[in-house]
């Protein structure tokens, strides 16, 4: 049959033997049972649904101050006009047409990254 009293007796024993040791148990066992009602308290009380994000127009209610000192220039513009397109004088000043060396020139440099990047490959 089964003794209790030594039972006893024998956890009384390690009790007092091992203070740190179920000392440090009960702290580990205690944080352990906080997390865990933590957990499953948490997430109910956070279900606010996410609305997505839409972007609110920009309407100007005052003019806009532009700062006073040398660092800005007096011709300083804040916005611009948006078009569509270029027109055929924006095109001629802007957009440079690449010749044939150019583009050789620009294909043996992207071969050279590539087999770079590739190294001995097969």
């Amino acid at each position: 049959m089964i003794d209790f009293s030594q039972i006893v007796e024998n956890a009384q024993d390690f009790l007092s033997e091992q203070k740190k040791a179920v000392l440090i148990s009960a702290i580990l066992v205690l944080f352990f049972c906080a997390a865990l009602i933590v957990l499953t308290i948490a997430p109910a009380s956070n279900k606010s649904e996410v609305e997505p994000y839409r972007p609110e127009p920009f309407i100007a209610d005052q003019e806009l101050l532009l700062p006073q000192g040398p660092s800005v220039p007096q011709s300083y513009s804040v916005g611009r006009q948006r078009t569509d397109g270029w027109d055929e004088s924006e095109v001629e000043r802007w957009l440079v047409r690449p010749d044939a060396a150019a583009i050789e020139k620009l294909s043996s440099a992207n071969d050279a990254m590539i087999s770079e990047i590739t190294g001995a490959a097969p």
